[in-house]
């Protein structure tokens, strides 16, 4: 029991950075704080490291914007270690944000002691698998747009038909956010869209797309959704630049 209220405490505490991140809206915060796929990682002890992963990571996010750096290499150094998901916030950072030395420092720090102490974990690269775990991120994609099946443990070879392609609509929401958002919905859309990615390998050996891979993809799409709460239209018609000539 006293997991999940710390759980819970963590999930309330990110919904709040999520309101102070996309500047007090507090639609974007409740749309990650209530949604359906968030129910594996409240309910389950074993998803604390996500949550613990996710809430550091908007931690982070906001240090990064007031420019803390002692709070930047601690919240990215405790995230990493509570979940390595998180280096995708942070390579994601690296990319949008000028903080990107204080970034790669730490997380080649990181790294270099990871595999000093682990070694490389890597498995041999099967066809088959990646094609079934390819599918998994597809269907984690369009349940954050469709959430109709709400089951912990996902068997991938019988994801919903619809579900799966609003999945493949995902990229083309991510690209429009990422050529016409701001900053902080820019990062959402890279989290939205490479957060079930990183968990690929585990996709593939277990046959299993579990809620809790697609978690921070949820922080992640609650940022990048407000691009579309501002300008929708805009924001869907800027995939189409490269074959509509607009601007």
């Amino acid at each position: 029991l006293n997991i999940h209220i710390f759980i819970l405490l963590l999930h309330t505490s990110t919904t709040f950075m999520i309101y102070k991140i996309t500047k007090n809206n507090w639609v974007m915060g409740m749309l990650f704080g209530i949604h359906p796929l968030c129910s594996e990682v409240l309910g389950w002890s074993s998803a604390l490291p996500d949550a613990l992963a996710t809430c550091l990571s908007a931690a982070l996010v906001l240090s990064v914007y007031k420019e803390k750096i002692s709070l930047i290499i601690f919240f990215a150094f405790a995230a990493m270690l509570s979940k390595e998901s998180a280096i995708i916030c942070i390579l994601s950072l690296m990319v949008l944000h000028k903080n990107r030395g204080t970034l790669a420092v730490t997380l080649l720090i990181y790294l270099g002691l990871r595999f000093s102490m682990i070694g490389d974990s890597s498995v041999p690269f099967d066809w088959d698998r990646a094609m079934l775990a390819t599918k998994g991120v597809v269907w984690l994609w369009g349940s954050s747009l469709f959430p109709f099946t709400l089951t912990a443990v996902r068997d991938i070879w019988h994801a919903p038909f619809l579900e799966f392609y609003f999945g493949l609509f995902v990229p083309i929401l991510v690209l429009g956010v990422f050529r016409n958002g701001e900053r902080h919905e820019q990062l959402g859309a890279l989290l939205w869209f490479f957060s079930p990615i990183i968990a690929f390998p585990v996709i593939a050996s277990s046959h299993l797309a579990s809620e809790r891979y697609m978690y921070m993809g949820l922080f992640g799409m609650a940022l990048a959704f407000f691009a579309f709460n501002r300008k929708l239209p805009l924001t869907i018609r800027s995939v189409f630049y490269p074959l509509i000539k607009e601007k």
